[in-house]
């Protein structure tokens, strides 16, 4: 399924889910939960082969990621929004939580595939010159998702007592994949310095304002 088509649904089954439980005032179903988690992944795993970026795709497709990764974090969002209608104290019984537990451990190990492709692309676009600017995008996914993410996971781990550990040691992978993504893509890696009339191109280390004669920057 086209992540568009998964978006959409994932945005009925939470519209639905979401008026239930205003009226009811229970907790998300574990069905619905783990329905929502498994959208998640499968977005997730159809932005693997996005992330696979070659010379002639890349200016396209870094964008089309950045985007994937908001997503992401705004079906997480609606997740979020869902749990501020469960009443104070709601817990999932032991085996609703491990239904649940199991469905993120999926999520956690498609999405650390894919930041492993992410991570390497940054190899990639380093080395492809005029690619200052595809930095960024990527990196303001992974913010949003990483906050995000962090926000649901505390969120859901104190909904699943019996599952805590497991819960926590998930979330603990996941957010320490989406972290280090964040800090290779915060990582500067093109400068160029003027000297003396000559311009000196280091990859690897430097800002992206690249100091000019007389104070002036240029942006990259």
């Amino acid at each position: 399924m086209a992540p568009r088509a998964l978006a959409t649904l994932f945005f009925v089954v939470l519209a639905v889910t979401s008026a239930s439980a205003q009226t009811s005032c229970r907790g998300i179903g574990a069905d619905v939960l783990t329905g929502a988690i498994g959208m998640l992944t499968d977005t997730s795993r159809s932005l693997q082969s996005v992330a696979q970026f070659t010379p002639t795709n890349f200016q396209q497709q870094v964008p089309q990621l950045a985007q994937g990764f908001v997503n992401i974090a705004n079906s997480v969002q609606m997740v979020l929004t869902l749990q501020g209608f469960v009443p104070a104290g709601f817990t999932y019984p032991d085996a609703d939580a491990q239904k649940i537990v199991a469905t993120l451990k999926t999520f956690v190990a498609v999405h650390q595939q894919l930041l492993a492709i992410v991570i390497g692309d940054k190899g990639f676009l380093a080395g492809a010159p005029y690619t200052a600017g595809f930095f960024e995008p990527i990196r303001l996914g992974l913010v949003v998702l990483e906050q995000q993410v962090d926000a649901f996971a505390l969120k859901l781990i104190n909904m699943m007592p019996t599952q805590k550990t497991e819960g926590q040691k998930q979330s603990d992978l996941l957010t320490g994949s989406i972290e280090n993504a964040r800090i290779e893509y915060s990582t500067p890696y093109f400068s160029v310095t003027v000297n003396s009339g000559t311009s000196n191109v280091t990859q690897g280390v430097g800002p992206l304002n690249v100091p000019l004669p007389g104070g002036r920057k240029m942006a990259l």
